[in-house]
């Protein structure tokens, strides 16, 4: 009789169970399209409003000639919607992060980010879930690992500023990035895919970072459900001047590897040119040097000058 009871408690247990980790990754990842390809992101529901993280990188595959950013096209499962980029981070001189808005379609989840960011240990159980290459047969794929290192200093494409990513043996191939990382035991995240491969050469931005880009770029309300959230959204506005301050700004540089570089001698005042010599010198002709922007045509992140009123217009829409 007792064996009987304790069957039945068992039976019952597992119908009113709340679903799994991997359930739940799988439920608050979105496959997000972009121009030529397709990127990954996780779900994060305030309300009646749903955002969308993912990495910067996926985001500038999205964006135009002028700076701005198309609509996106997200996916979960059978379900489709539109998002809007309202933060995107990057990736060459800050955190490889972007924050999407969605603007259209029932797409909505409970993901939450793991409390304790500052404690990931060696050996940490992770889930992953991911599409890579292929959305039609691979959409969402889910797998397991460990956390394998914890606070590694990447620096790609002559990045001024190295980044600190975790390392995870799982593998992820190109669709992955922005795929979320959960913790195995509490289903929060713990990082979002950004460098992919095989196990020895994937790493992911851990929550910690994307933490302190919310608080720098005020979209901490997209992050902890307690932080009250704005009575309007603003998306993100391309600042020239600003990107550019931070690419000079090499104490980031001082401060992790402990050593400050040579400064660089001024150079010398150029003459000013006399009006008559045909000299455009308004604002709107002035020539602005934008630290670095995605190139699609060459795949990659490099210098590039547009005039100053190019950028007071660069907004995302």
């Amino acid at each position: 009789m007792p064996s009987i009871l304790i069957a039945i408690a068992l039976i019952l247990a597992s119908l009113v169970s709340p679903p799994s980790v991997a359930e739940k990754s799988y439920d608050n990842t979105v496959v997000v399209h972009v121009e030529r390809g397709h990127g990954s992101g996780v779900l994060f529901s305030r309300g009646d409003q749903t955002f969308v993280w993912t990495v910067g990188h996926v985001a500038d595959c999205h964006m135009n000639d002028d700076g701005t950013f198309r609509e996106f096209t997200i996916r979960q499962g059978d379900k489709r919607g539109t998002a809007r980029a309202i933060r995107v981070g990057d990736s060459y001189i800050e955190q490889d992060i972007a924050l999407l808005q969605v603007t259209s379609g029932n797409i909505a989840g409970d993901a939450h980010f793991y409390r304790a960011f500052n404690e990931i240990k060696l050996g940490q159980q992770v889930v992953h879930c991911g599409t890579p290459f292929y959305p039609r047969l691979n959409e969402r794929l889910i797998l397991y690992g460990r956390i394998s290192h914890v606070g590694r200093m990447f620096s790609f494409r002559d990045q001024p500023i190295p980044r600190e990513l975790d390392q995870c043996n799982v593998s992820a191939y190109p669709g992955c990035s922005g795929g979320p990382v959960f913790d195995a035991k509490t289903g929060g995240i713990i990082g979002l895919m950004s460098i992919g491969g095989n196990p020895c050469l994937t790493a992911i931005v851990p929550t910690r970072a994307i933490y302190e880009w919310a608080k720098k770029h005020d979209c901490l309300w997209a992050f902890d459900p307690e932080v009250p959230m704005p009575s309007s959204i603003t998306p993100w506005r391309s600042d020239a001047l600003e990107r550019l301050i931070r690419q000079r700004d090499t104490s980031a540089i001082d401060d992790r590897w402990g050593s400050k570089p040579e400064p660089e001698p001024e150079p010398e005042p150029e003459p000013t040119p006399a009006p008559e010599q045909g000299v455009d010198l308004s604002p709107g002709g002035e020539i602005i040097e934008l630290p670095v922007i995605w190139d699609r045509s060459v795949g990659r992140y490099h210098l590039r000058k547009r005039t100053g009123d190019f950028f007071k217009r660069s907004v995302v829409t």
